[in-house]
């Protein structure tokens, strides 16, 4: 059983999906779990970038902005996570050919932050 919390993630994930659809980016993949983490949406953008995107959903703004809830510890988790896509499914990138960003989502908005952070010199 979903709890409410989750539904209005689902919600963002989609809402973001559909925004990023409308900019002309393809879904590769949505929810991607593995033993290293999650990747809630592997999109391609038109120029043939692959972004990893971090949907973070914030019912209002008392304790901070959705995008201040994608610290550390998840910006690793996701990056090792694209990781292991990457290598799982074979992708050659050439540098900087891929990125991760993020989906900040309130109850009626949505901001799409580029480069959100990198994780470079990372390996499996």
């Amino acid at each position: 059983m979903k709890t409410e919390a989750r539904s209005a993630g689902d919600r963002a994930e989609d809402r973001a999906l559909a925004y990023f659809e409308g900019l002309g980016w393809k879904l590769i993949e949505r929810n991607f779990l593995c033993k290293a983490g999650e990747v809630d949406l592997i999109l391609e953008d038109p120029k043939g970038t692959v972004v990893f995107v971090e949907v973070k959903y914030r019912a209002n703004l008392a304790y901070g902005a959705p995008q201040e809830f994608v610290g550390g510890g998840k910006q690793v988790k996701m990056g090792r996570a694209a990781l292991f896509f990457i290598k799982s499914k074979g992708f050659k990138f050439k540098s900087g050919n891929y990125r991760f960003d993020v989906a900040a989502a309130g109850p009626e908005t949505l901001e799409h932050i580029e480069n959100a952070f990198s994780f470079d010199n990372y390996t499996l």
